[in-house]
């Protein structure tokens, strides 16, 4: 299927990411990508301004269970010499390099692969948040398991906004907690509310020194 690209004139938004045969791309907020020069070196996007305000900040959790290295650049090679631990929220915005991976761009500046190459192992999981609805609050569980109640744990009361990943088992959404990596059901198993999903607050950008 074509789709129709810019046209002169036209003012495109994105990222700038390095391609193949050193070709400079703008990597645009709906996740297209287009090229500021032909392989001759003949100008096809004029850079006016750079700025990535028009895509959203949104918080992420590394799922997987070795961690995550973070990259200098979106492309899944290029490792740097840090890494965020499994549980760890990262908080930047949303791309896709030029290997077709999507990574977070960090507010650190560093890159975070969301899955690896070839799109069977998640890394990184949206971070939602839920609030308890439920009257008599609700209890932790050990695992992704309506029956896996934590007696010795005192769970969220009514009101409590959690945050966390979610995940689907034996027919029913949990919250994976942030900082505590228990779960948390959304529902009883007939179907009564016990979370429902709120916003979720995105800490404000670092400033500049």
């Amino acid at each position: 299927m074509r789709c129709r690209g810019p046209q002169a004139g036209d003012i495109v938004e994105g990222m700038l990411v390095h391609g193949e045969e050193g070709i400079m791309f703008l990597r645009t907020t709906t996740g297209s990508f287009v090229p500021l020069s032909s392989p001759q070196g003949d100008k096809i996007l004029d850079a006016i301004a750079v700025s990535t305000d028009a895509i959203r900040r949104e918080v992420w959790m590394v799922v997987y269970g070795g961690g995550v290295a973070y990259r200098n650049s979106p492309e899944f090679g290029d490792k740097a010499g840090s890494f965020a631990a499994r549980g760890q929220e990262l908080v930047g915005k949303l791309y896709t390099g030029y290997d077709g991976v999507s990574y977070l761009h960090c507010d650190s500046g560093m890159f975070a692969p969301v899955t690896t190459v070839d799109r069977k192992t998640v890394i990184l999981a949206p971070v939602v948040s839920a609030k308890v609805v439920f009257r008599g609050g609700v209890g932790y569980r050990s695992a992704a398991d309506f029956r896996a109640k934590m007696g010795d744990v005192q769970g969220p009361a009514a009101g409590t906004v959690c945050r966390g990943v979610v995940l689907k088992a034996q027919g029913l959404h949990f919250l994976q907690e942030s900082g505590t990596g228990y779960f948390l059901p959304f529902t009883t198993p007939d179907g009564t509310p016990i979370m429902t999903k709120v916003a979720t607050m995105v800490p404000p950008a670092p400033q500049a020194a």
